[in-house]
């Protein structure tokens, strides 16, 4: 078999494989998730569950509190997010069991953090054992607005 035929096989191998693949994504429904009220918690585990969202494409909507932790998810790409009125991002320096450990883990975390809101943390004195409240209005700047994205809507 020539070359030109044998890529002309895998080429047409791989459409087939990716119109198989379009239309089994089409077909599930992703159901977005909604943020509400999350204190956050472990950074590994949001590190975790934020990668595992980022694969899957589902989205998410902020639409109440979103701490510590949970705040992770702003790192999910900004196609995947919106933000609702009712939502607010508050930040604090992660603490653990060693301080080495709480190191690492703010560093995770800011490295992990978009551009802007590494920014507004730094023009917020920086993370402490003190909070930092993000509101709605200036995190809807950089994000969609949940009212009107209609793809995410419930």
């Amino acid at each position: 078999m020539s070359l030109v035929r044998k890529s002309i096989c895998v080429a047409t191998v791989v459409v087939a494989m990716l119109g198989v693949a379009v239309a089994e994504a089409s077909e599930r429904r992703i159901t977005p998730i909604s943020i509400r009220n999350d204190s956050g918690g472990y950074v590994i585990q949001y590190a975790l569950k934020m990668l595992k969202l980022k694969r899957s494409g589902t989205p998410v909507r902020f639409v109440g509190k979103c701490a510590s932790a949970c705040t992770l998810y702003l790192a999910l790409p900004t196609r995947q997010t919106c933000v609702s009125s009712g939502a607010e991002f508050r930040f604090h320096a992660p603490y653990g069991v060693s301080a080495r450990a709480a190191a690492t883990a703010e560093a995770y975390m800011l490295r992990n953090y978009p551009q802007w809101v590494r920014s507004w943390i730094q023009q917020h004195g920086g993370l402490s054992s003190g909070t930092l409240v993000m509101s709605a209005s200036y995190a809807k700047k950089f994000m969609s607005d949940c009212g009107t994205t209609v793809a995410l809507a419930d």
